[in-house]
């Protein structure tokens, strides 16, 4: 069984040791909070004996310092250049007074002072940002419109977390959505310095301004992993963590060391091919007593070319011929060729047009990135959406898991009035099933009720529940903990131009175990589940980290969400890909949409 880490920090820290070498300060003020744009977080860093600067939230931050008496005197001169400098000051600490998380991420801010031709990297408002110049978004004038980062850090259970933010040029600052609460004016502006680092806009800057905002609809992906070459793999989140890592290691060799927590022991289903022939054989003959219409509401030349560019790929998919018309089928399929949703202010929006047949809407504006794929995933959406009519699976073999009892799905929704409800989905062991809506109304079902809002209420964190026949639950909890593959061996080995050695079965076995299939493992007495990309035929390049999700029994009952596990390797939810929580949940959030419920 090969163990496989995950992003729970191991480290080590020498208080005694930094202390020798560095001092530690600690910047307050009067007020509740300091804002995030003002200009005290980044002020510091203009006085060069600043190693780093690190700020959370709250009414302080903290700035690390190269060892020398005038530092407190030196840093009292920066921060007296603040707007609000009058309301700051410096209580006297020492390394023993502050935790391991706020050292450790002092000394990873402090990276930011490193000149990387490949890694650029940011110590912006308390907070480390890393870019590559694959992730720059560029104008037809070949000027940097957006900057993607990652911000890399430490939370609060010593977990290192790596979101993408996005800094985008005030040129474009019309297609960015300001709230009243925070206008245009309120965000600090950053330019390039001359190493193509971002930097405080201060008076003597210039060059073009950016603010760390994005553009409306719009969102910045970074490659979590991808393995083609070495080049790809430094612009992967995984490449600039491994870079980041092994720097730090290098640069506090003897003071502080970071490295990845491991998992040894753990239950794998792995996804067989098989599994996914079996499920298109069953879709196959659930199709073949439909009839299929697409329906254009768009009517330009762009839908027309559309229609007839996808009409020859769903055939060879579903083996139906569809055909071309302008009245929905009661009994069939409707593929409605419409805009987005932004399109229809003024008129009729069609996309709450035929919800009492199966219908999958497509919209003209968006480009296909594999036409294939995603008409794959319209005729699954499309069967899901007619069994939730005729209630009962067509997709998957419910039978033949032989669970011999009723089982039930619930979630928390909100209605237009965000009056909150609980659904449920019930499963008889034929596969059929039923849906239905509680709240504190229904008499009958309020013990259910006040139940599952019970558990909703006590974590934020709980995506779902699961409640066997005899009324037992079992919760679906959401964690910041997800798996990381062997990057350090991986980096070594694309370095040496040896792809093959990352790309064979072995391979994936031994360098990505922590990133295929579905484990499920216990961990401090918890139990926890993930799941993966199918590790047979697996891509070179993977989208998103895998999430560690946490299973918690209530009151007492039993742990058997262990038999549950099958209902998560299945490819047809996530086009191609397993699904990452019990497929019914699937069903029981379109179920919700078409009843004007809302997920949260």
């Amino acid at each position: 069984m090969t163990p496989f880490k995950t992003n729970q920090l191991k480290y080590s820290l020498d208080r005694n040791a930094l202390a020798e070498i560095y001092d530690i300060f600690q910047v307050s003020t009067d007020e509740k909070k300091i804002k995030y744009g003002s200009n005290c977080l980044d002020l510091p860093l203009m006085e060069k004996k600043v190693v780093s600067v690190r700020f959370e939230s709250g009414n302080s931050f903290f700035v690390l310092m190269e060892k020398s008496k005038e530092n407190r005197s030196l840093l009292l001169n920066c921060i007296k250049q603040a707007d609000d400098a009058s309301k700051l000051y410096l209580p006297q600490i020492s390394f023993s007074d502050v935790d391991d998380r706020t050292i450790l991420q002092l000394l990873l801010n402090s990276l930011g002072n490193a000149k990387n031709p490949i890694l650029r990297i940011n110590n912006l408002t308390g907070h480390l940002y890393c870019y590559n110049a694959d992730w720059l978004t560029k104008g037809k004038d070949d000027s940097i419109e957006q900057v993607s980062c990652l911000e890399i850090s430490i939370s609060k259970e010593m977990r290192l977390t790596f979101p993408v933010h996005t800094f985008t040029s005030i040129k474009l600052k019309d297609e960015i959505y300001f709230s009243k609460k925070k206008p245009f004016e309120s965000y600090p502006r950053f330019v390039f310095s001359k190493f193509h680092t971002l930097a405080r806009k201060t008076k003597e800057s210039k060059g073009e301004e950016y603010i760390q905002r994005q553009k409306k609809f719009h969102k910045s992906d970074i490659e979590f992993l991808n393995l083609k070459d070495a080049s790809k793999f430094e612009a992967s989140k995984m490449g600039v963590v491994a870079d980041i890592i092994l720097r730090f290691n290098e640069k506090f060799n003897g003071l502080a060391h970071l490295d990845f927590e491991n998992i040894s022991k753990y239950k794998t289903l792995d996804h067989a091919v098989a599994q996914t022939k079996e499920e298109e054989i069953v879709k196959r003959a659930f199709l073949s007593n439909k009839k299929l219409r697409i329906i254009d509401f768009v009517k330009d030349s762009k839908s027309k070319k559309l229609c007839e560019g996808i009409i020859p790929i769903l055939e060879t998919l579903s083996g139906i011929k569809p055909v071309v018309g302008v009245n929905k089928i009661k009994d069939g399929l409707n593929i409605v060729l419409i805009h987005k949703k932004d399109w229809y202010k003024n008129e009729v929006d069609p996309h709450s047009e035929y919800k009492d047949v199966s219908t999958q809407h497509i919209t003209v504006d968006g480009v296909f990135k594999s036409k294939k794929a995603n008409i794959r995933s319209v005729i699954n959406e499309l069967i899901i959406k007619d069994d939730i009519k005729n209630h009962k699976f067509s997709l998957y073999n419910w039978s033949k898991l032989e669970y011999g009892e009723k089982i039930s799905f619930a979630m928390r929704v909100y209605d237009a009035d965000e009056k909150e409800h609980i659904v449920f989905m019930t499963v008889l062991p034929d596969g059929t099933f039923k849906f239905e809506q509680k709240d504190p109304t229904d008499i009958f079902d309020f013990n259910d009720y006040t139940r599952c809002m019970s558990v909703f209420s006590s974590s934020k964190d709980t995506y779902g529940i699961v409640m066997n026949a005899a009324g037992q639950m079992n919760t679906i909890k959401n964690t910041q903990w997800f798996t990381i593959p062997e990057i350090f061996k991986i980096r070594d080995e694309l370095k040496l131009d040896q792809v093959h050695a990352v790309r064979n079965k072995t391979a994936r076995d031994e360098l990505m175990s922590g990133i295929l299939d579905i484990k499920m493992f216990e961990q401090d007495g918890g139990t926890y589940y993930f799941v993966g990309t199918i590790g047979d035929g697996m891509k070179v390049n993977v989208a998103n980290a895998v999430n560690i999700r946490k299973i918690e029994p209530v009151d007492n009952a039993p742990m058997f969400f262990e038999q549950l596990l099958p209902l998560m390797n299945t490819v047809f939810v996530n086009n191609q890909r397993l699904t990452v929580v019990p497929f019914p949940f699937k069903y029981l959030r379109e179920w919700a949409t078409l009843n004007s419920l809302s997920i949260l």
